[in-house]
């Protein structure tokens, strides 16, 4: 018995000790105020202040982001439109050139149009030339007289 009532002493005196250092600890350590409803209700308030902030600038940093990414294309992106506008300056200069033949045709008929205006107005000159030796040469018309015409004109005569 003595045995166990050994063991129980030294059992008993390890508790002591331990509840001893714990009671010595709990000594140390300031006890929590209570708070109040007001208190909480602010802590609480400035909490879910911070955490909305938070969540605000992670929204902001992520839309930034996405605004970043958007404005700064990829490589592919840049290939595409480097390639369509080639497509549209070679679509242009093609076109440059057609017109520019287009022009160059339009020019050389416009020139053998007056040419042959020309050609036409000398030709009309002459024979303005000749008629007005013709009308030179006719005898004169005796203006004092009175024009002898049919009695009537639609009147057939047999």
């Amino acid at each position: 018995m003595t045995d166990v009532s050994d063991e129980l002493a030294e059992s008993f005196d390890a508790l002591m000790r331990m509840t001893a250092g714990a009671n010595e600890q709990r000594d140390e350590r300031p006890m929590p105020k209570a708070e109040s409803p007001l208190a909480r209700w602010k802590r609480e308030a400035d909490e879910q202040k911070a955490a909305e902030a938070a969540e605000r600038a992670r929204m902001k940093r992520e839309e930034r982001q996405e605004r970043a990414a958007q404005a700064s294309p990829t490589n592919a992106a840049w290939a595409e439109w480097a390639q369509r506008v080639e497509d549209r300056l070679a679509r242009m200069e093609a076109q440059h050139v057609d017109d520019r033949n287009a022009l160059s045709e339009l020019a050389s008929a416009s020139r053998a149009f007056a040419d042959n205006v020309v050609g036409k107005l000398d030709d009309l000159e002459a024979v303005m030339v000749r008629l007005r030796k013709h009308y030179d040469k006719r005898p004169a018309f005796d203006d004092d007289g009175p024009l002898d015409l049919p009695a009537n004109p639609l009147r057939r005569v047999n």
